[in-house]
């Protein structure tokens, strides 16, 4: 089995025990589909951090097999699933928390929103974020938005990758509003037009982060993806004032908590890694401050 330069050197350099776990997914793979009864159903491909493979369990159904290095992460999106319960996401079948393993329905066709028409975008990412609402007890695997923002409020705004002036007014922004949180509830945590697939006639989210906090947070991730062709400044800070309205009142969230979450978050993600993102994440992060302003 080879695997993808890129998949290789993503989990070498972002898990410790990546080369090694690495070393060991063929017989990994092998072990699960014989554990779980289950018999490949065509290639196996890889993403950033995980293998997926389409298998068939006894009964015929159509699946899909995810394997990642375990992790906090991995723990965390499975239950999140488990909580979706199939509403909204990708239905969870069953999981291996030691092995890194989840087995989930296949959504077919299959196809993502991204591929979709642009103006589709926003309207399916805000019913999405509505339907994935769930109420959320304290649960130790799941990441709460104070420790996933971690990176942000604990930064130096002197030795950040982000203009100073910025990281400031993110930092304001998610202090004022964790503090502001009157409910906290389940949140994807990454819901973008990537992360959203055609099932049958319905779109299902899928890769969930598995955070707790603020439901107006849930966007968030959106305003990094499904941008338009590059184009200048000022154009795009009114693209990303009509998103901005668009999911408001799609959802009824108050749209100033939505974009100072949105601010929050492209920050943190640059900030996290290390100012290593797509270049247009600055150019966005700066047009949601001039909004924020």
């Amino acid at each position: 089995m080879t695997f993808s330069a890129d998949f290789v050197a993503t989990v070498s350099k972002t898990y410790e025990e990546g080369e090694a776990w690495l070393g060991e997914l063929p017989n990994l793979h092998q072990q699960v589909l014989a554990d779980w009864q289950l018999t490949l159903d065509g290639g196996a491909f890889s993403s950033r951090y995980h293998l997926v493979l389409p298998v068939r369990d006894e009964t015929r159904s159509e699946l899909v097999l995810k394997l990642g290095v375990p992790c906090p992460e991995a723990e965390s999106e499975a239950e999140a699933l488990r909580l979706y319960q199939g509403l909204g996401a990708i239905q969870l079948r069953r999981e291996d928390p030691g092995l890194g393993a989840r087995l989930l329905d296949r959504a077919t066709p299959g196809f993502p929103l991204s591929q979709a028409e642009i103006w589709q975008h926003d309207l399916v990412v805000s019913e999405s974020a509505l339907q994935l609402i769930r109420p959320c007890d304290p649960n130790e695997r799941l990441h709460p938005l104070e420790s996933w923002l971690q990176g942000l409020l604990e930064a130096d705004p002197l030795s950040c990758p982000v203009e100073f002036e910025l990281v400031l007014l993110a930092q304001k922004a998610a202090v004022t509003l964790l503090g502001s949180t009157s409910e906290r509830v389940l949140l994807h945590g990454d819901l973008h037009a990537n992360n959203i697939l055609m099932s049958g006639d319905e779109w299902v989210a899928i890769d969930p982060k598995g955070l707790m906090g603020d439901r107006c947070f849930e966007p968030a991730q959106h305003f990094l993806n499904s941008l338009p062709p590059h184009t200048d400044f000022s154009s795009l800070v009114n693209f990303c004032h009509r998103r901005l309205s668009v999911i408001s009142y799609t959802t009824g969230f108050p749209a100033n908590r939505i974009l100072g979450w949105a601010l929050a978050n492209a920050v943190n993600a640059i900030i996290v890694d290390e100012g290593d993102v797509p270049p247009e994440w600055f150019e966005v992060t700066a047009a949601l401050g001039v909004l924020v302003k």
